[in-house]
């Protein structure tokens, strides 16, 4: 007779899923429609009418806000600065192997350069 252990494991999509920026627009009630209307207006008028960005962008970031203007505005902005920097290039550090076969290449040329000296003379 054998004993098989079985561990029971269930899926619950509620607890694997992140909804911060998954909304559809026929699940939102009246009152959320609203808010992402006024709240796109709002941002849009901090914004300026010449800044680059989408409706879409508005209302996600209004969403990921809880409809907060202002976060959404300074997230917005955030995103476009660090978008149009240029990105910087770590500058590679020599390691101690690289320190070391480097001096020892110099002292090698030094040697050979002596070497030289000595035969012409």
């Amino acid at each position: 007779m054998s004993i098989h252990r079985v561990k029971g494991i269930s899926y619950d999509y509620d607890e694997h899923h992140d909804y911060a920026d998954d909304y559809d627009d026929e699940e939102l009630t009246p009152e959320d429609k609203e808010q992402l209307k006024a709240g796109t207006v709002a941002v849009r008028e901090e914004l300026g009418a010449d800044f680059p960005a989408s409706e879409k962008e508005i209302q996600d970031a209004l969403w990921h806000y809880y409809y907060d203007v202002g976060k959404s505005v300074a997230y917005l902005k955030n995103r476009k600065r660090l978008a149009s920097q240029p990105k910087q290039t770590k500058q590679k550090q020599a390691s101690r192997f690289d320190n070391a076969a480097s001096a020892a290449a110099s002292k090698a040329q030094t040697g050979n350069l002596i070497g030289v000296l000595i035969f012409l003379l």
